[in-house]
């Protein structure tokens, strides 16, 4: 999970990680490449003025049973500027919306009890449904889930790991 981590803060940043190990017992190395900057001028202003300009101004409500993995994306969206909040089930995400507010809902499809599909379905049927932009985060990448999701109002249906610049794109 770290080295999940790792990569996503890298290419973030355009960068590389690359993980190698002669076998077991043999330890491993881990070479982070990270582009030099391109700034002219002051470095602290540009970097100032790059960081606004990509910040993420929206209320981030991740749903997914796995918190290890709703954890990390928290911290990553967190960095990019966004609200964030996790939640691992669907039930406790539909009693959180009146109180959060949220722009976008990020949700695992194959969540015991209320699954993606089903939240995302009770979430459309709200009066103030069409306001959530709904984006599915899950192991299920079958042609048949991607319609599955459309058919159940999600408009983004994104495969894990995630591709944190295409998520980028989508709340941008």
């Amino acid at each position: 999970m770290e080295l999940t981590l790792v990569r996503s803060l890298v290419e973030m940043h355009a960068g590389t990680v690359l993980a190698r190990s002669a076998g077991l017992g043999h330890g491993a190395e881990f070479i982070v490449q990270l582009p030099l900057s391109e700034s002219n001028g002051d470095a602290t202003e540009n970097a100032t003025r790059h960081k606004d300009a990509e910040r993420l101004n929206s209320r981030i409500l991740i749903v997914d049973d796995n918190r290890d993995a709703a954890q990390i994306l928290c911290m990553l969206l967190r960095l990019r500027g966004a609200h964030v909040k996790a939640l691992h089930d669907g039930a406790s995400a539909l009693a959180a919306l009146d109180d959060f507010l949220p722009d976008v809902v990020l949700l695992d499809i194959g969540m015991p009890g209320m699954g993606g599909y089903e939240l995302a379905r009770h979430l459309r049927a709200r009066a103030d449904g069409s306001r959530y932009t709904l984006i599915a985060i899950t192991g299920w990448a079958q042609r048949e889930d991607r319609q599955r999701s459309r058919e159940a109002g999600i408009e983004h249906h994104f495969v894990k790991p995630i591709d944190m610049a295409a998520l980028d794109r989508v709340l941008r």
